[in-house]
């Protein structure tokens, strides 16, 4: 059964984090390069604009540049985490089915 909350991305971290974690991939590798690995973790409860974890894995190893970059990328992205929502919101589920990079234009 599902939750009451269902798969509304107000509520739903599923949604919402797998196009955040995209978004945030998408960014680290435009700007730095390398190719990477995304994950943003909730815990039942936490606030959606504050994941519980957030975590990057790059291809290969960093300078500290890097991680600078990649803190600040993900900060700008999980700030942008209730704009997101809005968009998901806004957009209809066939629009969404047509284009999802719709849902990407914040």
């Amino acid at each position: 059964m599902e939750a009451l909350a269902g798969k509304n991305p107000v509520h739903h971290t599923g949604k919402l984090y797998t196009l955040a974690a995209t978004r945030l991939a998408d960014r680290i590798h435009t700007k730095l390069g390398i190719p990477n690995e995304v994950v943003l973790v909730s815990r039942n409860g936490d606030r959606l604009d504050d994941p519980s974890f957030v975590g990057v894995r790059l291809a290969q190893r960093g300078n500290r540049l890097d991680h600078d970059a990649v803190e600040a990328l993900a900060a700008e992205t999980l700030a942008e985490l209730p704009l997101l929502s809005e968009r998901l919101l806004a957009l209809s589920p066939i629009d969404r089915f047509r284009d999802p990079s719709l849902v990407l234009e914040v």
